[in-house]
């Protein structure tokens, strides 16, 4: 391209240098007036939109969206009345300020204008400065409330939507799925390791790089796609029109590019991963809950199979209640005829009984702890010496190919050793079942040791299982 294409005309502004000019659309029956109202606006830098009846000017607010409406009230086809309601069932008050400008003066027209959403009222013949205070102060209240929305709307660090928000535009685009038939996907998206970035490079380079994926996500979506930071480090994205394959390609998109592009901050390159999970809105949801609960159920397989992946929720074996399927044990028996060489034929798998702590045992779906009544502190269990494993542990049945076939699940630690581990559940698992057994150590980190279920036999309502670890 020759250099004098690149030059503007002499006196001309470039484009991205230009002011934003305030549309603002003038409805109105009457000719003359219509022309002198505009050429005032046009005079004053407003960008000015033209309409000689209510129907023309619905039809220019959906395909414009002008900033400020002024209308006249007596028009053909659509009167201003109509015309301030229809827009008001489309547009809030913080996005179009509507104006109404009559020949009539008595207080029942004011009344009725305001009911029919108008923020303000002109008396005709209009003056050209009052038209003009009226219209800097119509900037100032839209500027206002539109500030207003955005810090209640937006997460402040990253600038996307904060959860509150999420919920209510989900609602819309559940509404939108049922009523068009189309796909609705979302994607559950957590920072791999975030507070290793926080522990090592501070909590200024934290928010750097919660920053840092916040931009990616916006370079790797589409501009109506709905982001949002969902939590600490979790954020959620809403895909409208989108299918779970096509929601797939879109996830392993974005953390191709967080992988590819570390954050700067200072001196320091940090590289980042990001473990997201992919759900679509299916015909038995009912609430966003759902979909959002289908999203993290995927994220929680992913993570346990090892972070820094993509997983949909539809590769999962979960039967409708969210269980494995396809699982059996034996049946149960009295736990006080249990014996301590249960598990003598399992290499390596050791298990401390204790029947009065049995019998109080509960089950916390949060921690995995073992917790028991205040009258009789529960017992301290053998602890693995070498990794100094924690009580709590998670379990997830996996397939041939090393596939989650469902969510992590914690699970009771009853005793672990170099071979194996025994532990207690609240369902069953099919002896010969693979698994990824996640250990939390002492020093707050996670293992994940390949085993096999062994044994799996019924206690008091539980399920002890003895699994083996593969090399």
């Amino acid at each position: 391209m020759s250099q004098t294409k690149l030059l503007t005309k002499q006196g001309e502004m470039p484009e991205q240098l230009q002011p934003v000019r305030t549309r603002i659309l003038v409805a109105e029956d009457h000719d003359i007036t219509l022309k002198i109202m505009c050429a005032w606006l046009d005079i004053h830098g407003y960008e000015v939109i033209r309409a000689t009846d209510g129907v023309e000017a619905l039809e220019q607010v959906k395909k414009t969206k002008p900033a400020i409406v002024v209308t006249d009230l007596k028009m053909p086809r659509k009167t201003g009345l109509e015309l301030c309601r229809d827009i008001r069932r489309i547009y809030d008050r913080d996005e179009i300020y509507i104006m109404v400008a009559t020949a009539k003066d008595g207080p029942r027209d004011l009344e009725e204008a305001m009911s029919a959403g108008a923020d303000d009222f002109l008396t005709k013949p209009v003056d050209e400065h009052e038209l003009l205070a009226r219209i800097r102060q119509a900037e100032s209240i839209l500027s206002r409330l539109q500030n207003q929305r955005e810090l209640a709307e937006r997460d402040p660090l990253t600038g996307l939507m904060n959860r509150r928000t999420l919920n209510e535009r989900c609602e819309r685009e559940i509404e939108n799925c049922r009523r068009l038939n189309i796909p609705l996907s979302c994607l559950l998206v957590d920072f791999d390791f975030f507070k290793q970035v926080n522990d090592t490079f501070g909590h200024s380079a934290g928010d750097a790089a919660l920053q840092h994926v916040a931009q990616m996500m916006r370079d790797c979506t589409r501009k109506y796609d709905i982001l949002c930071r969902f939590g600490g480090d979790e954020f959620a994205i809403l895909l409208p029109r989108t299918s779970e394959d096509q929601a797939v390609l879109i996830a392993d998109r974005i953390r191709e590019t967080v992988n590819k592009y570390p954050v700067q901050f200072g001196v320091e390159k940090i590289s980042l991963s990001l473990t997201i999970g992919v759900a679509e809105w299916g015909e038995n949801y009912t609430s966003p809950c759902n979909l959002i609960d289908a999203a993290d159920s995927a994220l929680l397989a992913a993570k346990a199979y090892g972070r820094n992946c993509v997983l949909a929720l539809s590769t999962l074996g979960l039967d409708e209640s969210g269980n494995p399927k396809n699982f059996f044990c034996d049946s149960d028996f009295d736990p006080h005829s249990f014996e301590g060489d249960m598990y003598s034929g399992c290499p390596d798998v050791c298990f401390i009984f204790d029947s009065d702590l049995q019998s109080r045992k509960k089950l916390s779906s949060f921690t995995g702890q073992l917790i028991a009544n205040q009258n009789s502190p529960a017992r301290e269990r053998r602890r693995h010496d070498r990794i100094h494993v924690t009580m709590g542990a998670m379990i997830v049945p996996i397939s041939a190919e090393n596939r989650p076939l469902c969510k992590p699940t914690s699970v009771i630690t009853q005793d672990i050793s170099d071979g194996g581990i025994c532990v207690i559940h609240s369902n069953p698992l099919k002896p010969g079942q693979r698994l990824n057994v996640l250990l939390a150590t002492r020093d707050n980190e996670q293992i994940r040791v390949l085993g096999e279920v062994v044994r799996c036999q019924g206690v008091a309502g539980y399920y002890v299982i003895g699994i083996e670890f593969k090399s």
